[in-house]
């Protein structure tokens, strides 16, 4: 109990961290925007006193037309100003921190402000004169706000997420890596699906058995409880599974019981080459209620480990969303919407379950 108390303190701390960590970044980020808007983004020769004081402000509420009233390739240099729409779109990925979207966002963001760097000249009153033009102290706080944003944004939603991957697993001896998901049959299916076609790999079942004889598959579909599972904790003792590299030997333990009989313990102690991946899925015991499964490997494993890992976590990428550094579906948000609990354990209390 005391440990599980300390992992949620400490849980609860990460979470603490890169909460504030966000709300600096993105004040930040804001303030040079708002300064940005005090000073000029650029001059021109006899430039009026009034637009040194008003200029930005102009520039902001107006610089949506510049493609309308330029002509040629200056029009091009204008679409600078849509950059102002993605970083307000950015700024809610990281919130929600939506990894490529914020990533996406952000590069385009940066990006297109860019463009006016690169601009020659402006008209400069309604007869359609032009002006050569110097950019300015507000255009490059402007920038500078989309370069705070991309910067500090990449540290908290990959560096923060990444030293949180790092946990210590049952066997405390030796630390590992792993990843929480929540996921149906037929996510597990496709993100295995395409592991399974990028690298030879196959499966076999962890936990201790009666039999020496050791089930395999090629593929993970092959296993018809896949989806289920019958255990309330997330750390289910039901539909784990020990990926490894194809025909790679699978070593066992063996333990003598006090009856005389003898079990064969299948685990990644005895197998340095292989991944962790329990399922989780459907808890048969109650209705609405989808327990959390997790891929998990030694961070001293082999090389071989290290990449079906690596694998597993580019297919979760592809796939699905990351929220609060656990992995979804979009068939799981929508059983999310019609009211089921998504839980590491259903005997925890509702406020625990992921939202």
């Amino acid at each position: 109990m005391a440990q599980n108390r300390t992992l949620k303190n400490k849980s609860g701390m990460k979470k603490y961290r890169k909460l504030i960590s966000k709300k600096f970044v993105i004040v930040l980020s804001l303030l040079c925007y708002l300064i940005a808007c005090v000073f000029t983004p650029f001059y021109y020769a006899n430039m009026p006193a009034e637009d040194y004081l008003f200029g930005s402000l102009f520039c902001l509420l107006w610089g949506w037309a510049g493609i309308l009233f330029h002509e040629g390739f200056l029009k091009v240099y204008f679409l600078a100003w849509y950059s102002n729409i993605t970083y307000v779109f950015a700024i809610r990925s990281l919130i929600k921190d939506k990894y490529k979207c914020f990533l996406t966002l952000n590069s385009i963001t940066f990006g297109l402000s860019l463009l006016f760097a690169f601009c020659p000249e402006v008209k400069i009153d309604e007869s359609g004169h032009t002006q050569k033009i110097t950019m300015a102290a507000g255009y490059y706080l402007w920038v500078g706000s989309f370069f705070v944003l991309l910067i500090g944004g990449l540290y908290v939603l990959f560096v923060q997420n990444r030293e949180g991957d790092k946990r210590l697993m049952n066997d405390g001896r030796m630390k590992s890596k792993q990843q929480i998901f929540f996921l149906t049959k037929s996510d597990i299916v496709k993100m295995m699906s395409m592991v399974e076609i990028r690298i030879p790999i196959e499966y076999t079942l962890l936990g201790a058995f009666k039999q020496e004889a050791i089930r395999r598959e090629n593929t993970i579909s092959n296993f018809s409880k896949l989806g289920h599972t019958g255990c309330a904790n997330w750390i289910s003792l039901d539909n784990r599974y020990m990926v490894l590299p194809l025909n790679n030997e699978v070593k066992y333990r063996i333990v003598k019981q006090r009856n005389g009989s003898f079990h064969y313990i299948v685990d990644l102690v005895s197998n340095p080459t292989g991944v962790e991946l329990s399922t989780g899925g459907i808890y048969d015991n109650a209705e609405h209620v989808l327990i959390a499964g997790r891929v998990a490997v030694f961070t001293d494993s082999s090389i071989e480990a290290m990449q079906i890992y690596k694998e597993i976590l580019r297919a979760m990428n592809k796939c699905f969303t990351k929220k609060n550094n656990i992995f979804v579906s979009q068939e799981v948000l929508s059983l999310l919407e019609d009211g089921w609990r998504l839980t590491c354990n259903y005997n925890a209390p509702c406020e625990n379950d992921f939202k």
